[in-house]
């Protein structure tokens, strides 16, 4: 009967053949576009937008952006710098200082990171060591910081995994940067004169934001 049907051994394997192969090709049309009757790009930027672009339009997927990086790494090492950088650059800048907060976690751009992040750890490729090379994964310090906030606090409010670093998961601490956003502005301004029933509803707001943000 068809429901004891199992699949043959063989063909378990063609799926990952298959991804590897159009992982393969997909590189080749990005570095060398002319052999499939695209135009030349002349210069590993050109190469590196065209990638950026077809992550940013969800064309290429991080599972294809793994394989195309570690078979980049076995055949090009020194090209994998200057072709998936501008890549995982794009893809922190989006969830970045500034990026997130209470009322928006930016959460398909995280799951996105986290997501190249564990594959690519699996397979041993270079997108994790890229991470690591991004200006805002651990900033110097600018130039009119403060010294007396000390260290910690610059990380947690300039780069890109602080948010793990806030002693606060409300607003990470950075009110100052937009009051206007924060749960206090939205929720609790003016509340002697709001309803019991209006200040309940914004603490049921908080604690639904609240349980996203753990199950995240």
């Amino acid at each position: 009967e068809a429901r004891h049907w199992k699949i043959p051994d063989e063909y378990k394997m063609l799926p990952s053949d298959v991804q590897q192969m159009l992982g393969n090709y997909a590189l080749l049309c990005i570095q060398f576009p002319e052999m499939y009757g695209g135009v030349e790009l002349s210069t590993s930027d050109e190469q590196a937008m065209q990638l950026v672009t077809g992550v940013t339009n969800t064309d290429v997927n991080p599972k294809m952006l793994v394989v195309m990086a570690l078979q980049c790494q076995q055949n090009d090492p020194d090209a994998v710098p200057g072709l998936f950088g501008p890549v995982m650059q794009a893809i922190c800048a989006k969830i970045g200082p500034g990026k997130r907060d209470m009322h928006d976690m930016a959460s398909s751009s995280v799951g996105t990171l986290l997501g190249i992040l564990k594959m690519d750890k699996e397979a041993k490729g270079p997108l994790t060591h890229m991470l690591a090379q991004q200006a805002m994964f651990f900033p110097p310090p600018s130039a009119g910081a403060s010294t007396k906030t000390g260290l910690g606090f610059m990380l947690q409010t300039e780069s890109i995994l602080g948010f793990l670093l806030s002693p606060s998961p409300v607003d990470q601490h950075r009110l100052n940067q937009d009051k206007s956003r924060s749960s206090k502005q939205l929720h609790f301004t003016g509340i002697a004169r709001k309803q019991r029933q209006a200040i309940f509803g914004s603490q049921n707001s908080l604690r639904h934001v609240m349980k996203n943000i753990i199950e995240e």
